[in-house]
């Protein structure tokens, strides 16, 4: 988890849950991404009036957020190395069961 400060000057926590990056600021929570430069809500937020919330960060902070959504981009990538070597063995174990 990180904490930043807005450039509203609004302090934000980020952090990892299941496979996105999720935000809490003044009592909301939501999942951001990383999209164009920016950092916003994947989906509007109902507590902010039903608009998709941008989180503006200064070059210190956004560096901070960045290195967040860089880990989870590498967390997805092994992960999903890990599934492939699974399927390699599991359907090497299978054919070898068939007798190819």
């Amino acid at each position: 988890m990180i904490t930043v400060t807005s450039k509203s000057g609004k302090t934000v926590e980020m952090m990892i849950v299941d496979a996105t990056v999720v935000a809490k600021v003044a009592g909301m929570e939501f999942p951001v991404a990383r999209e164009g430069g920016k950092i916003q809500s994947r989906w509007l937020v109902r507590e902010a009036g039903n608009r998709r919330v941008e989180i503006a960060l200064e070059c210190g902070d956004l560096i901070l957020a960045n290195a967040l959504f860089d880990e989870l981009d590498m967390m997805i990538a092994r992960s999903s190395a890990a599934a492939a070597e699974h399927d390699r063995r599991h359907e090497m174990i299978i054919n070898k069961m068939q007798g190819e």
